[in-house]
């Protein structure tokens, strides 16, 4: 990790700004991964003495999840609530977003700010080339060196499709697929690697992701219902309900 962190720190020096990794689960949440660098910079240390921590991870966070589901793995500007750019580029294994190297904060044309480093159209080319040449690879070998969920590569891979399509009507034929198994094996090799069944796991991972959300960004009820994959917004409160023992509004009114 000391390496990812280098090299992000090595990023942020030749843009004038910071560089950040965040590793998130299944890129929705703030989580960062352990000793990873952190974000710190005069201007936005100074905003979230004003706003406060959570109002600044909790905007970026929306803002993220929708533009990533809407826009895949495509680099963005971010623009946050005090104004100021970032641009998020994914990292994607297999189909799915490992998470997101955000560079920057800059200041806009439209809104200038002194304590920035002004934005620069041409870095929405170069810096996802820099990234890719310093990063990528570190990324890769630590993913492969500790891997998230089982050694079964076939597994892995129904497991790395799963998450890539969570917001879709995922079928075990579907995920028996992507690995290239027959629906009966795969049922079988999957609750041995894995502990728990395949529609248990979709539904256990669900509610997670869920939770998460609830938790740690604004977007309502239904929107979330919709992105992890349930039917509607009654069917998600009814397995809520059912798993949680609380609905999806009180459990973000106790996590708020």
């Amino acid at each position: 990790m000391l390496a990812i962190d280098n090299r992000c720190q090595l990023i942020g020096n030749l843009i004038g700004s910071c560089c950040v990794w965040k590793r998130t689960g299944f890129c929705l949440t703030e989580r960062r991964l352990k000793y990873s660098f952190m974000h710190h910079h005069i201007f936005c240390d100074q905003t979230k003495q004003k706003c406060g921590l959570k109002a600044c991870q909790q905007n970026d966070t929306d803002l993220i999840i929708r533009h990533l589901h809407s826009n895949g793995n495509k680099p963005f500007l971010h623009q946050c609530h005090a104004g100021a750019c970032e641009l998020v580029i994914p990292i994607y294994r297999t189909g799915r977003i490992l998470g997101c190297i955000l560079c920057g904060p800059f200041s806009t044309v439209a809104k200038p700010q002194p304590l920035l480093t002004p934005w620069r159209e041409n870095l929405k080319n170069t810096l996802p080339e820099l990234v890719k040449l310093l990063l990528t690879d570190l990324l890769e070998r630590f993913y492969n060196r500790y891997p998230e969920y089982t050694a079964d590569s076939r597994i892995e891979k129904s497991l790395n499709y799963i998450a890539a399509n969570l917001t879709n009507n995922v079928t075990l034929r579907d995920a028996a697929a992507a690995a290239n198994l027959s629906p009966s094996r795969f049922s079988h090799l999957f609750k041995s690697s894995c502990g728990i069944d395949f529609s248990s796991y979709l539904l256990q991972l669900r509610l997670t992701v869920a939770q998460d959300m609830l938790k740690q960004t604004n977007i309502p009820v239904a929107e979330i219902a919709l992105f992890c994959g349930f039917a509607s917004q009654q069917h998600f409160t009814g397995m809520f309900k059912k798993h949680l023992n609380t609905t999806p509004a009180k459990f973000r009114k106790c996590n708020s």
